[in-house]
């Protein structure tokens, strides 16, 4: 039976590509989990996504009112804003998203979390951060800081970038 893997996956590119991968290149079961922080995403078409592209299992975690009360709204008591006209709902939503991602990680028996975060900024600090706090236990993969990963995925676009090319090209002609 392969290791399991939370992958925190939302529906995009970066975390669609990576179900895929983490099976080519690790032979997990991947476990995509999607948290709703009230991003407003049509999530039946996230859930039919991550199936498409390789999930063994979603979990869906309905997070709004944890996010609100627990995060939400003690930054704005504190008068956390970025430039003082910022709200940091993203920077907020990572760390509950990450710690449910924890808690299903270890209720599946997984031994490994990932995330999508591309390594230019902090989101990927609050998972990873996140993760070693509630359970170091767990490996943390972070593919976009994979050269192998990150090479695979500039492949695929300029594949994608000629294709687009060619076919505007014979409509053309």
């Amino acid at each position: 039976m392969p290791e399991k893997v939370v992958l925190a996956y939302s529906g995009g590119l970066d975390t669609s590509i990576i179900i895929p991968w983490l099976k080519e290149n690790y032979a997990y079961d991947v476990i995509a989990m999607v948290g709703d922080v009230g991003q407003g995403e049509d999530l039946d078409a996230v859930v039919s996504k991550a199936y498409a592209t390789g999930a063994s299992k979603v979990v869906v975690k309905d997070l709004r009112e944890e996010f609100l009360t627990g995060y939400v709204f003690p930054a704005l008591q504190a008068g956390a804003v970025y430039e003082h006209k910022y709200l940091l709902g993203t920077s907020l939503a990572r760390p509950v998203i990450a710690k449910h991602q924890v808690e299903v990680a270890l209720q599946e028996g997984g031994t490994a979390v990932a995330h999508g975060c591309t390594g230019k900024g902090n989101d990927q600090v609050r998972f990873e951060l996140t993760a070693a706090a509630l359970a170091p236990e767990l490996q943390v993969i972070a593919p976009w800081r994979d050269a192998s990963f990150r090479h695979g995925a500039q492949r695929r676009a300029r594949r994608r970038l000629r294709s687009r090319r060619r076919t505007r090209w014979m409509a053309a002609s």
